[in-house]
């Protein structure tokens, strides 16, 4: 099972992962959580997921967890949708279904 942790804030919940050791960390930015995070010797490399965003599979998972944290990165994978750049709308995941142009059919022309 993931779940979500309700922090009070962003912030709070970074400085709370060791205690709430949760099996998926997914961060806003790499830079949200300090090099010096005794945290970090337990998260190994990140996974990009969701545009930007760096995931980490912490290492106090047990091979359970790990298991469902893995299948959870792959759904995300699958079907989140990419941030597009300002200019242009957010383009849909590649296994999202995409809206169909109907089909036109010109009218018969009398000769």
């Amino acid at each position: 099972m993931i779940s979500l942790s309700a922090s009070t804030s962003y912030t709070s919940g970074l400085s709370s992962l060791e205690e709430i050791r949760p099996q998926i960390v997914i961060l806003n930015a790499e830079a949200d959580l300090p090099s010096d995070s005794p945290v970090r010797s337990h998260l190994g490399d990140a996974e990009t997921i969701c545009g930007s965003n760096p995931a980490y599979l912490p290492d106090w998972n047990t091979p359970e967890e790990r298991d469902s944290a893995l299948q959870f990165l792959q759904f995300l994978r699958d079907h989140c949708v990419q941030p597009a750049p300002a200019s242009q709308p957010a383009a849909p995941s590649q296994n999202a279904p995409t809206p169909t142009s109907p089909t036109h059919t010109p009218a018969p022309t009398n000769p």
